[in-house]
């Protein structure tokens, strides 16, 4: 709550930096975002210059300039962010009056989740989690999807399609339908036989069907009283190793 306050307080004293840099995205072919942490992408441009979020997003909209985003810089541009990073409290310390959403230029609900891989290891927003994600989304009518992006592959949203670039340097494309009612995640074949695995493992504190519980009195996005429970399962729960 802190951060939220000194970032408002910041804004009311940057006014004028706050018009130099909407000046430049009015004037820009191309909005790059890099990578790091999404909270901070978020804590800029929902917290310290919501204007300037606004503007990208009807820029890139109305095809007036070209979006590239890189990690964390990619899922700010979309729809939920699925990030289990930092530590826990980071969201409702920096942007917690706000859902667990980016900047929405596809439209509510379709997401990217960047350097994906189904590897056992420690828990993360893997295969399971996002399988948990879909179950919800789709008890409830939330339509969507989540694009899963391993290392050195990418998405193109072109001419009002989307694709899979499985290899940066490769010519080869895999179409992305979003289907109306019904929330996919787009997995490559990454996931197979990961839920039989795992899906008789529940979370201590936060299994899946207290989120169902939540998302069917509140829906989806996430409402951001519940962003830092769902973070720290993703973080700590057995269930979500693969």
């Amino acid at each position: 709550m802190l951060l939220r306050k000194a970032g408002r307080l910041l804004k009311e004293g940057a006014r004028g930096v706050i018009r130099e840099l909407l000046a430049a995205i009015n004037g820009a072919s191309i909005l790059g975002f890099d990578g790091g942490v999404p909270d901070l992408h978020e804590f800029a441009l929902k917290i310290l210059c919501s204007e300037c979020g606004d503007a990208i997003k009807a820029k890139i909209q109305s095809g007036d300039a070209i979006g590239i985003g890189r990690s964390a810089g990619a899922m700010i541009l979309v729809g939920d962010v699925f990030s289990n990073e930092p530590e826990p409290g980071s969201w409702s310390s920096m942007v917690g009056t706000h859902s667990m959403t980016g900047l929405q230029v596809l439209g509510d609900g379709i997401s990217i989740r960047p350097h994906f891989n189904n590897k056992l290891g420690p828990p993360g927003v893997k295969c399971m989690a996002l399988h948990d994600w879909a179950a919800v989304a789709n008890s409830i009518g939330y339509s969507g999807g989540v694009i899963t992006i391993p290392n050195d592959s990418g998405v193109l949203v072109s001419d009002g399609g989307i694709s899979w670039i499985p290899k940066i340097e490769s010519p080869t494309r895999e179409s992305i339908n979003i289907q109306s009612h019904h929330y996919t995640v787009f997995d490559h074949g990454a996931c197979e036989g990961v839920f039989e695995q795992y899906k008789n493992v529940e979370c201590e504190g936060w299994p899946l069907r207290e989120l169902m519980k939540f998302a069917a009195k509140k829906g989806l996005p996430l409402l951001p009283e519940k962003v830092d429970d769902i973070r720290n399962a993703w973080r700590t729960c057995d269930r979500y190793k693969n």
